[in-house]
């Protein structure tokens, strides 16, 4: 009796005797035996949901599918051959977005050691950033900090983030240090949730300091993951 192509399952030829309670009995018995298997037939677990054993690998893409389906997942990335951040993202139907499962984030480094005398305004220093800017809309977690030396005693210091060459007023995030004594070291570090950044919007830090004196920064940078991705 011939079979199809990829689950093998039975039917009769032309030239097969006519037996239709075999011939089902067949049939049903080679499909009980695929079902839940990888590459055979889905058998949904409790929620309705494909088991990740019958799932198989998550496609690498650097495009996200135009018409997923619940519960399918894909590995977002950048690049293939030269990535610099893999996102692993679960399509949501009910929520209508792409959740964050797992991976590692875009970030940029900047190790330089640069300076500022401006005081009480948000600035860019001579080396940008760092920065990160984001292909899909949605609601992401950024991640920052540096190393900072203040001339002046008792400064206050910020690192802040924003959306593109952000102005103080429109700064999504900061974290702040206070420097005791004249140059003394201090590391600043903080997080922020920024929510509907919109598709190739740069997440980028700037700095700012209260007391006349040479600002020092080094060791910057700045880590971005997704929480939920726009379709």
């Amino acid at each position: 009796m011939p079979t199809t192509p990829v689950l093998l399952l039975p039917f009769p030829s032309d030239t097969d005797p006519a037996d239709v309670p075999a011939d089902m009995n067949d049939l049903a018995t080679r499909i009980e035996a695929v079902r839940g298997i990888p590459n055979g037939l889905a058998a949904l677990d409790g929620n309705g949901q494909l088991p990740a054993a019958q799932a198989g690998p998550a496609a690498l893409v650097t495009v996200l599918p135009a018409s997923p389906t619940d519960g399918q997942e894909v590995i977002l990335t950048d690049s293939v051959s030269v990535p610099t951040y893999m996102w692993r993202l679960r399509w949501n139907q009910t929520d209508g977005r792409w959740g964050y499962v797992g991976g590692f984030p875009a970030r940029q480094l900047v190790a330089t050691s640069e300076t500022t005398t401006t005081i009480g305004s948000y600035v860019n220093l001579t080396t940008v950033g760092p920065r990160v800017t984001v292909a899909k809309q949605g609601d992401y977690m950024a991640r920052f900090g540096c190393t900072v030396i203040d001339g002046a005693a008792d400064s206050q210091v910020n690192i802040g983030v924003g959306i593109g060459d952000f102005a103080a007023g429109a700064v999504l995030a900061d974290a702040r240090g206070h420097i005791s004594a004249a140059n003394y070291h201090q590391t600043i570090v903080g997080e922020a949730f920024l929510t509907a950044v919109a598709a190739g919007a740069e997440i980028r830090c700037k700095y700012q300091h209260a007391l006349a004196s040479t600002l020092t920064v080094l060791n910057r940078y700045l880590y971005v993951t997704p929480s939920r991705l726009y379709p």
